[in-house]
């Protein structure tokens, strides 16, 4: 799994960036600014960005999402909430947890 956080905007909040190395698609949380700095990782990985994924409302945390999603194509953004918005790992565990749901709606 790639796996890349990129502090964004003013309030340098945390963006990340989680594709997988086989298919090369990916999810990019919380874009809440910087685009070009976003879409240039995701370049530089070979990634196709599929989901957008906002954590919460706050404008430091989508204020870049609808110019990612005209960039990227990417189909939706999704919205999810996080238990601990404090916790170091709960954009990993909110992805991972994502992905697996994404899964078990494929089997379906």
């Amino acid at each position: 799994m790639i796996h890349e956080i990129l502090p964004v905007g003013p309030l340098q909040c945390n963006c990340s960036i989680l594709g997988d190395e086989a298919s090369h698609e990916a999810m990019v949380i919380d874009p809440g600014a910087d685009v070009s700095q976003i879409l240039a990782i995701v370049a530089r990985h070979g990634l196709q960005v599929k989901q957008i994924v906002v954590t919460h409302a706050h404008l430091d945390h989508i204020g870049g999402a609808m110019e990612l999603k005209r960039a990227t194509g990417a189909g939706h953004c999704r919205r999810a909430y996080r238990r601990d918005p404090a916790d170091a790992g709960a954009h990993r565990r909110l992805a991972v947890s994502l992905l697996r749901a994404g899964e078990e709606a494929d089997r379906r």
